[in-house]
């Protein structure tokens, strides 16, 4: 699956999305998306690549804690099989956000 395939997926979330970051004075209210590729997971023997799996990390910004909106999130990968782990949830001070992160792979 091609990134931007990802990027049309999340965007059925019903949330914005953007990859990376926002741009300064275009933060949206929250909860939002962002996504970024993580390095890339390879395999192979005889000095050949013989597969490669990709890896995007997905973080779901919010002020409060919406365990109906991460299940539909989770349930839009599931939907359109695609496999992921929970990786962990932060708060980060600065910002006055918590942010739980995913990492999805495409196949």
């Amino acid at each position: 699956m091609k990134l931007s395939e990802f990027a049309d997926i999340l965007e059925q979330a019903g949330l914005p999305v953007t990859y990376k970051a926002f741009k300064e004075g275009n933060v949206p209210s929250l909860p939002y998306l962002v996504y970024f590729e993580s390095p890339p997971s390879l395999t192979g023997a005889d000095n050949e690549v013989n597969f490669t799996i990709r890896s995007v990390n997905v973080e779901l910004a919010f002020e409060r804690k919406n365990e109906e909106q991460e299940e539909r999130l989770e349930e839009l990968w599931n939907h359109h099989k695609l496999f992921y782990d929970v990786l962990e949830e932060t708060f980060i001070e600065s910002e006055r956000l918590f942010v739980k992160s995913y990492e999805v792979y495409l196949y």
